[in-house]
């Protein structure tokens, strides 16, 4: 397949990103951690929240993509917190070692260029998953070294005995309610993992680029509400129906209503959901240090399969 570097192009290229990250749901033998990000959407997150000089694609004589290069020179919670990092993100057909090393050498030439010019570091950044023993090999044949791990990766079987969610008194889990509710699960979001109470303008857009992802889809925006009807707690569920593996995006409740079982509660009904959506497993990617979270997934039945290791390049 002869593919052709592509400078990114913002909005204008939105139905073909789109299209590209729904690729995973094409082919039964990619990995389901395949994404750069969290998830799929959240790399559609990614790819629209920063300047689009930082992507880069190649695609096919349709104008489809099939790789993806993002660049990132300065320091970012998204990106771990690692400037003059790279992430790299190629379908199973696509996925040649010839390739992946053109992949490589357009990441580097864009990150020195930067770091000549005063603006990052000469350590490169980018990382691989444990089990994935060609990436890993690929990287080390470049001169990058594996660090420390970064993410685990957790699974969960969805045919075993998935627990009833427990009531909590005074709360009412529900699907969000997309017309009215929009800025109250942004805050929730933001109180749960910056300490905002408030949302910004760019959280509110955040769950509004969430609310596009799923349109035509079978995922879903999880709630625990009070019966004033203020927003305590979220959960996403994200179905893959060729894979058959969901995906969870972060569990966040707001600080005042943390302790009362609402993150477990939310969990189980989200598990319940997806198995009733026929998906065999569920998968979630966090921090190595969210201790709090690890044992959140785990009391619902979550297991560590794997870790997401930083890879170093001087």
């Amino acid at each position: 397949m002869n593919l052709t570097y592509n400078e990114f192009h913002g909005a204008k290229d939105l139905s073909r990103v789109k299209a590209f990250l729904l690729g995973r749901e094409q082919s039964r033998s990619l990995a389901d951690y395949w994404t750069i990000g969290k998830s799929t959407v959240g790399t559609y997150h990614t790819i629209f929240d920063s300047d689009s000089s930082h992507h880069k694609f190649w695609s096919d004589e349709k104008g489809r993509y099939h790789a993806y290069l993002w660049l990132h020179s300065e320091s970012s919670e998204t990106i771990e917190d690692a400037a003059n990092s790279w992430r790299m993100m190629i379908h199973p057909q696509t996925r040649i070692r010839t390739f992946a090393e053109t992949v490589i050498a357009c990441a580097e030439e864009q990150l020195l260029k930067l770091a000549n010019k005063g603006k990052a570091n000469k350590t490169l950044e980018t990382v691989a998953y444990g089990k994935d023993t060609w990436l890993a090999s690929v990287l080390t044949a470049h001169g990058y070294t594996r660090c420390g791990a970064l993410d685990v990766y957790m699974r969960r079987d969805l045919s075993l005995t998935i627990d009833q969610p427990g009531l909590v008194s005074g709360y009412t889990i529900r699907p969000l309610d997309v017309k009215t509710e929009i800025v109250q699960r942004a805050g929730v979001q933001s109180d749960a993992f910056t300490g905002e109470f408030e949302p910004s303008a760019w959280a509110i857009e955040n769950v509004e680029r969430f609310l596009r992802w799923y349109r035509g889809r079978g995922d879903l925006d999880l709630v625990a509400a009070t019966a004033s009807g203020e927003l305590a707690s979220f959960a996403v569920f994200l179905v893959d129906p060729m894979t058959m593996v969901g995906e969870l995006d972060p569990v966040g409740t707001r600080t005042t209503h943390q302790r009362k079982g609402l993150s477990k509660a939310i969990l189980l009904s989200g598990l319940h959901y997806l198995k009733s959506e026929n998906m065999r497993h569920v998968a979630v990617r966090t921090s190595i240090e969210n201790t709090p979270a690890i044992r959140t997934y785990e009391s619902v039945g979550f297991e560590v399969v794997d870790y997401l290791y930083r890879y170093t390049k001087t």
